[in-house]
């Protein structure tokens, strides 16, 4: 993985906490659970984090911005840096997983939280 990607995902996954602007719901949501609270970025299970692409591209820009670091991926290419790496699921040739959440299909980026995690601590 270069070391921009790197850099630019360690710090989106340590910061999400503090972003109060994005909002990741679980995918088995309760009974009158709002399933697109506001800002909604994506889901997880206890495998993937599903995220919408371009939501979750926008605020790695944000976060490389507000750090005075450039992020010169385009969507496209930070999408398949991360299936090279095997961080992402892709499905068919594609970089996103088609996946039935609150009652619709739709397309999400599937960032598998293990090795996710492996890259943020380091192991």
């Amino acid at each position: 993985m270069t070391a921009n990607l790197k850099k630019s995902f360690t710090a989106w996954h340590s910061d999400r906490a503090r972003i109060s602007r994005a909002t990741v719901t679980r995918k088995d949501l309760s009974i009158g659970e709002d399933p697109y609270p506001r800002n909604f970025v994506g889901f997880e299970d206890e495998h993937y984090l599903y995220l919408n692409k371009d939501i979750a591209y926008r605020y790695v820009k944000v976060l490389c911005n507000e750090q005075g670091e450039n992020f010169s991926l385009t969507s496209k290419a930070l999408l398949k840096a991360l299936a090279e790496d095997g961080l992402i699921k892709t499905s068919q040739g594609s970089n996103t997983v088609s996946v039935r959440y609150a009652g619709k299909n739709s397309r999400y980026m599937a960032l598998d939280k293990f090795k996710a995690e492996q890259i943020v601590n380091g192991t």
